[in-house]
């Protein structure tokens, strides 16, 4: 299962305050998956670079681990200028788009943040993370594109417990209660945790 930026046992009920709904943060998916993304890079990247002469694949696969690194240490100004470099030798490096979003949306740069997600989606549709992170982005000014974005987001892991959790949320802020029913009903079926983050009144009732 993908382990998001946005934490999922800090998952929020939107409807209580969508205006004030801000992500929390953590540190394990890069910890665990990005750090392996960019490492697994390096190497395909310098046996490419053997074959192509292409040196920039290998470049920008080794400022994407720097920056990756940088990250992880909490330095996230040197780690956005790794990526950006990383960018420049490689301009449609997916992770590097994918992290200065993560970096952006860490610093309250929501716009930037929403810029470097779309990019990050241009090049790699299926980036769960990428379409996770930008809903909670777009929930207070634009909730349909949300709902669009976590739909999208379900269909491709669609045993993701957080993801109907979410979704059910936006849907009971639209006033779709019918339907945010079922997104929380079906959360609950993959991770009976999450009930207690449901409002009472759209539980699903207990045999």
């Amino acid at each position: 299962m993908v382990e998001y930026l946005v934490a999922r046992d800090q998952a929020q009920d939107v409807t209580s305050s969508l205006a004030s709904w801000r992500p929390l943060f953590s540190r394990r998916f890069l910890a665990r998956v990005l750090v392996v993304a960019w490492a697994s890079g390096l190497v395909v990247a310098g046996i490419n670079a053997a074959i192509t002469s292409k040196p920039d694949s290998t470049q920008a696969a080794a400022y994407g681990l720097e920056g990756v690194q940088a990250q992880q240490r909490g330095h996230l100004d040197e780690a956005a200028e790794a990526y950006r470099r990383a960018l420049a030798h490689d301009p449609r490096n997916t992770l590097a788009y994918y992290n200065l979003g993560v970096i952006a949306q860490t610093q309250g740069q929501s716009s930037a943040a929403e810029d470097y997600y779309r990019a990050a989606l241009s090049f790699n549709g299926r980036l769960v993370p990428a379409m996770y992170n930008l809903a909670i982005l777009r929930t207070t000014q634009a909730p349909q594109e949300a709902v669009q974005l976590y739909e999208q987001a379900i269909s491709i892991e669609p045993r993701d417990a957080v993801l109907h959790l979410n979704l059910g949320f936006v849907l009971h802020a639209l006033g779709r209660d019918a339907d945010a029913r079922r997104e929380f009903a079906t959360a609950i079926g993959l991770d009976p945790r999450v009930r207690s983050r449901i409002p009472v009144e759209l539980r699903p009732i207990q045999p």
